[in-house]
């Protein structure tokens, strides 16, 4: 069981995934939660105040499934280096409530992917982290296990379903250019 006090993350400025903050001028508004993966999420929301003498519970009372991916991109794409080098590669994705159409994210996901090079002679990768082998170009593949939710209204139940994405990018390893003019010795 987990408690989130909105009116803390507010006041102490905390931000959230994505680094947005809730303005301290905001009084009211609405909070949207959702699941990431198979897990099972209920939610609920509870409101007290003692000066006003008033106290509410709430929870959603119609089915709606958690969102799916929607979409998975790289941050930075098509990247260039010399042997030695490396570029830490950054894979996020965004995800869509079908019930109320409500986007989330996007969410660094870079470390739940699966990484693999084209070519190892030009580049490696593990983790997101790219390191620059040799001259050439490469293909630097992710494969990320989206979520993919599909409502039965007989049951009246979400079911979860792996929705399999591939993104690549771009990797182009050039040996170090000199430049100018350099003594000859004879």
């Amino acid at each position: 069981e987990v408690a989130i006090d909105i009116r803390r993350l507010r006041d102490e400025e905390i931000k959230d995934s994505t680094g947005r903050l809730i303005p301290k001028e905001v009084t009211s508004g609405q909070a949207t939660w959702s699941q990431r993966g198979p897990q099972p999420l209920i939610g609920r929301m509870e409101t007290f105040s003692p000066v006003a003498a008033i106290s509410t519970s709430l929870s959603c009372p119609t089915p709606c499934c958690p969102p799916i991916t929607e979409l998975v991109f790289f941050l930075l794409c098509d990247i260039e280096g010399i042997p030695g080098e490396s570029f830490t590669a950054h894979l996020m994705a965004t995800e869509r409530r079908l019930c109320d159409d409500e986007e989330f994210g996007p969410f660094d996901v870079t470390l739940d992917a699966a990484w693999s090079s084209s070519d190892t002679s030009v580049a490696t990768v593990l983790g997101g982290e790219v390191d620059f082998i040799g001259p050439g170009t490469a293909d630097i593949f992710a494969d990320f296990e989206g979520s993919d939710w599909i409502f039965d209204t007989v049951s009246e139940e979400c079911f979860y379903s792996v929705a399999p994405v591939v993104v690549s990018c771009l990797a182009e390893v050039q040996l170090p250019q000199l430049r100018g003019q350099f003594p000859v010795r004879l």
